[in-house]
């Protein structure tokens, strides 16, 4: 292997590595097989760090 880690830090091959990997497991034993519709949820600027802080968002 060309490139091998050789610290703590963050390896570029082993987390793509991983990212496939994952990504494979997900499709192959955890999600069925149906179609999908992707989401995302997003919050007004003033509550993103109270819900960074707290993960709560009464008072919001």
């Amino acid at each position: 292997m060309t490139f091998s880690c050789k610290g703590p830090g963050f390896c570029p091959s082993c987390l793509g590595r991983r990212m496939c990997a994952t990504a494979a497991n997900l499709i192959e034993d955890v999600l069925p097989e149906v179609a999908f519709r992707p989401w995302v949820l997003t919050f007004p600027f003033p509550w993103r760090r109270r819900l960074a802080r707290t993960g709560r968002c009464s008072g919001c």
